[in-house]
Parts: C-alpha cells; structure tokens; sequence
C-alpha cells in the first residue's frame, strides 16, 4: 500500500507537534521525543483492482528525532 498524502498538525489544546523547549530538546545520549497528534492519510492505493483503502488513525504517536553525522532525517515507523 502507498499513500501519497499524509499529515499531522499542531492544536491548540496541547504540546503535541512541536519541538520541545529547552533544554528538552536536546539529549547527548540519543533521541529526542516529542508525541504528535494522530496522522492522516489520503490519496492510498493498493494496486489490487476493484479494492479501494482507507486509514483511520487515532491516539498519541510519538517521533524520535536525532541529529546524525550524515545530516539525514530518518523517520521510522513500526
């Protein structure tokens, strides 16, 4: 399955999708974690004819972020 649009944006009533103040948003011994609200995903396809997806996402997710020697962004997902 593939998803050409996904997203997960600020609210007002919470901390989530943003970087974490000082001195949080640092940790010399690995990762920063920040929770971000629950993504959306649109426009998915599934290469199957006559099937069509849709996702539903809910709850708390978290990224971890870490600067790395080559200065390129991982993101992982389980």
């Amino acid at each position: 399955m593939t998803c050409s649009t996904s997203s997960s944006a600020p609210d007002a009533s919470s901390g989530h999708n943003r970087v974490p103040e000082a001195p949080g948003n640092v940790n010399p011994a690995g990762p920063v974690v920040s929770d971000i609200n629950a993504p959306t995903y649109s426009d998915c396809d599934v290469n199957l004819p006559g099937i069509k997806v849709a996702i539903q996402t809910s709850g708390t997710w978290n990224v971890s972020m870490q600067n790395r020697p080559a200065r390129l962004p991982l993101l992982s997902l389980p």
